[in-house]
């Protein structure tokens, strides 16, 4: 960190010989601001800097401080580079600043685990991690004695076992996911056991390389036919790895809506109110979740300039029309921004293609599967694009590579950049194509 609140993490140069800083601002896991002096003093540096754009970046999960800088660093400069190169496309007079979000979303690491990669996996199970760890954080002291006992000693757990521990961990989940598809029914321990169960988390099946999952294939393929109904008979033993993983999943997932609600709303407010600088949002994986929240709860006078969305782990639904005879929660965010919203997905994003919907499925009725778009309701916008928006609002264009002139992107309010064999990996955003992108914001 820094040694005094005005001062950046780091700088690099680029925009046409400008030094550009970069700043931080952490926040706890329940969005409390917990560097406030240092976010006073970068919202005085903006406001009397001259910095006429703010890009502002929300990493994802499994990323603690370090990791979160590498990224940062990484995405910055390679920005700044493609500007030198293309600066013929921005506008004059174009001064930035780089801001990083950093919240406590380093939850899905196994000890041996070296990079923070939800497709990672071990066959080995092992039960006191960081997953029990983080489910244990909001438990009062008895529950908590009560899920140790229940891991102590346990790699695998029965069908019945599977029902006590969703009796366990269910109260952290009760209350209806308020991201972007936003159930009304409450989520029980009944639906976190059928949630559970409707992947195929079995301690005897394969453990592939999408983090203990096996999907059965494709989303649009997966069958969907033969799911066990919660508390039904069942004669399978589960992976307790598994299945913690899964619950962490849902608890981080949640974990972002509560930082961008309650922490990052308040920055984005400040930041278009107090300074007249051109906003521009970046957020990685559960960075979306954490970025389109806060902005769904901005009541700004003006509206940011741009959203890039870089492998988004939230709903492919939600910037649609109508979902169940509601819009899609991040919907208003449409009319808070000034450009179309710009969103990466990969069919080579394992976790986004094959993981995702296996995890965040809190519907209380999980038999209707499919959705007219031909995959699953609880798909993620990172594996398959944004889906359901009104006729006209949806353009599908190629990830375009550096220095190939994007299409016409007016009329249109969200852009779903195919990148499929551009973006190789869930964490593959920093890349030519994905600095192209930004600086077609940044135009």
């Amino acid at each position: 960190m820094p040694g005094s609140p005005e001062a950046p993490i780091f700088t690099h140069q680029g925009f046409l010989g400008q030094t550009v800083p970069f700043h931080a601002i952490t926040y706890d896991k329940n969005g409390v601001c917990t560097s406030p002096a240092t976010r006073d003093a970068v919202l005085r540096l903006i406001r009397d800097g001259g910095h006429s754009d703010t890009i502002l970046f929300s990493h994802g999960w499994n990323n603690d401080w370090d990791d979160a800088m590498r990224l940062y660093r990484a995405f910055m400069e390679g920005v700044c580079a493609m500007a030198d190169q293309r600066g013929d496309v921005l506008p004059g007079g174009l001064k930035p600043l780089f801001l990083g979000v950093s919240w406590p979303s380093a939850a899905l690491l196994w000890p041996w685990e070296e990079t923070p990669d939800l497709a990672a996996g071990t066959p080995e199970p092992v039960v006191e991690s960081a997953d029990a760890e983080l489910l244990r954080e909001d438990m009062d002291p008895d529950e908590a004695e009560a899920l140790t006992a229940f891991l102590a000693g346990k790699d695998t757990i029965t069908g019945a076992e599977l029902s006590q521990l969703s009796e366990l961990l269910a109260p952290q989940f009760a209350h209806p996911d308020e991201d972007e598809t936003e159930a009304s029914a409450q989520f029980t321990a009944r639906d976190l056991e059928h949630t559970f169960r409707s992947a195929d988390i079995l301690a005897e099946g394969p453990e592939d390389d999408d983090g203990g999952f096996d999907s059965g294939g494709t989303i649009d393929d997966a069958p969907t036919d033969g799911v066990q109904a919660a508390g039904g008979p069942f004669s399978g033993v589960f992976g307790l790895r598994k299945v913690l993983r899964m619950a962490t999943v849902l608890k981080m997932k949640d974990r972002g809506g509560v930082v961008g609600a309650n922490g990052v709303a308040e920055l984005l407010q400040r930041l278009l109110g107090e300074t007249g600088t051109r906003l521009h949002i970046v957020g990685h994986s559960y960075g979306a979740k954490v970025t389109m929240t806060a902005l769904s709860r901005v009541q700004a006078p003006r509206a940011v300039e741009s959203v890039l969305l870089l492998q988004p782990a939230v709903n492919h639904l939600a910037f649609a029309q109508d979902v169940e005879g509601r819009p899609g929660g991040f919907r208003k965010v449409l009319e808070r921004c000034r450009k179309p919203v710009l969103t990466t997905r990969s069919k080579n994003d394992i976790p986004l293609r094959h993981v995702f919907h296996l995890a965040v499925r809190r519907r209380s009725d999980l038999g209707e599967m499919q959705f007219a778009s031909g995959v699953s309701q609880f798909a993620a916008m990172g594996g398959y694009g944004p889906h359901e928006l009104a006729p006209g609002e949806l353009l599908e264009v190629t990830l375009p590579d550096r220095g190939i002139t994007y299409p016409d992107l007016s009329g249109h309010a969200v852009i779903d950049l195919n990148g499929d064999g551009r973006i190789t990996g869930h964490s593959d955003v920093t890349n030519p194509y994905t600095f192209w992108a930004m600086l077609q914001n940044l135009r």
